[in-house]
C-alpha cells in the first residue's frame, strides 16, 4: 500500500507554525491522502477532500487559501488539480524508477500553471537521487519540457474553441441516477481511472474500464437531435 511521509520537523517550520489548526490539518492531509501521487501534483476536487476530512466546503476552502498564501501549495480550480510544493521535501525521489514514474505523472497534468510551479521548485533536468552521503543528479528527458510547451500552445488556442466545447457539454445528458449533478465525461473518465489505479488495477486496464463505464453512463446527443 502506498503511503505519504511527513518529516518530524514538520511543525517546526516557520511557515507551518503560522497556520491555524485547520490549516495544519489540511496540509498534512494533502501530504498523505489516498488520492495523492508521489510527486505531490495530482487531481483533487474539493468534494474528495471534504468527504475525507468530514468538514464543510467553506472550512476546507479557507484552509486551502491560508496554505496557498503561505506558499506551500498551489491549486488550479479549472483543472481541479493541486500541487503540494513541499511534498518532495518529505517524500524525495529515491530511485531511477521513481524518476521515470515522475515523468509519466507530469505528462498527465493538464494545468500549465501548476506544471510551471512544479518545474520552478523541482527543475526537470536537475532532479536528483540521493546515493549514500552524496547526491548524484539524474537528468530527466527533454520530452517533458516539450510536453509543457505543447500544453501552453493548446491553452493559447483553447479560447477559439470555447463556444464549441460549451455546446458539446450542453449535449451531454445525465443518463442514470449515479449523481444529482451533470458530470463532464472526460473528467469522469480521468477521475475514475485514478480511483481504479489507486485500488491496484493496472493503469491500462483502469483507463479501458473507466472509458467503458463512461460510455454506459453518458449519452452524447448529436447536434439538432
Amino acid at each position: 500500500m502506498a503511503y505519504g511521509k511527513v518529516e518530524e520537523n514538520f511543525y517546526s517550520r516557520s511557515e507551518v507554525r503560522g497556520l491555524s489548526f485547520f490549516g495544519k490539518s489540511v496540509l498534512i492531509y494533502l501530504l498523505v491522502n489516498h488520492h495523492r501521487n508521489f510527486i505531490g501534483l495530482y487531481f483533487l476536487p474539493h468534494s474528495y477532500a471534504i468527504e475525507d476530512l468530514d468538514i464543510s466546503l467553506q472550512q476546507y476552502k479557507d484552509a486551502l487559501n491560508e496554505i496557498a498564501e503561505a506558499g506551500l501549495i498551489f491549486y488550479d480550480e479549472k483543472e481541479k488539480t493541486i500541487f503540494v510544493a513541499i511534498n518532495l521535501e518529505h517524500n524525495p525521489l529515491n530511485s531511477e524508477k521513481q524518476i521515470k514514474g515522475a515523468i509519466n505523472l507530469i505528462k498527465e497534468i493538464r494545468s500549465v500553471r501548476l506544471l510551471q510551479e512544479f518545474e520552478k521548485r523541482n527543475p526537470i533536468d536537475t532532479l536528483s537521487i540521493p546515493y549514500g552521503k552524496g547526491m548524484q543528479g539524474v537528468p530527466i528527458e527533454e520530452e517533458v519540457k516539450e510536453d509543457i510547451k505543447e500544453k501552453e500552445k493548446l491553452k493559447e488556442t483553447s479560447s477559439s474553441s470555447q463556444e464549441k466545447t460549451v455546446a458539446e457539454k450542453e449535449n451531454i445528458k445525465y443518463y442514470t441516477n449515479i449523481s444529482k449533478y451533470e458530470i463532464d465525461v472526460e473528467t469522469y473518465k480521468l477521475s475514475r481511472a485514478r480511483v481504479l489505479t489507486s485500488a491496484g488495477v493496472d493503469k491500462h486496464k483502469a483507463q479501458v474500464q473507466a472509458k467503458a463505464e463512461a460510455d454506459r453512463l453518458f449519452v452524447l446527443e448529436e447536434e439538432g437531435r
